[in-house]
């Protein structure tokens, strides 16, 4: 009696071993999976300088896409392109800005991009725009 016990015993750990085994594999193979898609995410030469929210559902960033600087209005049914920063000198300054959460955009827009996009929108304005 005591032998079908114990033999039950390691047919339940050996089993247990085996289930435990099988949820690690699974692990690695969902993590490798998963981490092939981020590679390839974050192998684009996109990064967001910085972004501030207007609303609930809608922002604006500033968005660095293969060293062109772009403003973008975000909101959930689009994407729009306000502004393309062409002024060696704003870049410059946005590359060497401190990385997100460190300077917010709402101060960064008190400087040259304002000035930027007051001379867009006033450009724009001129030519008998909104």
């Amino acid at each position: 009696m005591t032998g079908d016990y114990s033999y039950m015993l390691l047919r339940s750990i050996l089993a247990l071993g085996l289930v435990i085994v099988l949820m690690i594999g699974a692990l690695y193979v969902f993590r490798r999976l998963t981490s092939m898609k981020g590679a390839a995410a974050g192998s684009l030469p996109i990064s967001v300088i910085s972004r501030a929210f207007m609303g609930q559902k809608s922002s604006i960033a500033i968005v660095d896409v293969a060293g062109e600087m772009l403003v973008l209005g975000i909101s959930p049914g689009a994407i729009n392109l306000l502004l393309r920063l062409d002024d060696p000198e704003v870049i410059k300054g946005l590359k060497e800005m401190p990385r997100r959460g460190q300077l917010g955009l709402g101060r960064l827009l008190g400087g040259a991009v304002a000035e930027t996009l007051r001379t867009k929108v006033s450009r724009t304005n001129g030519e008998g725009g909104v």
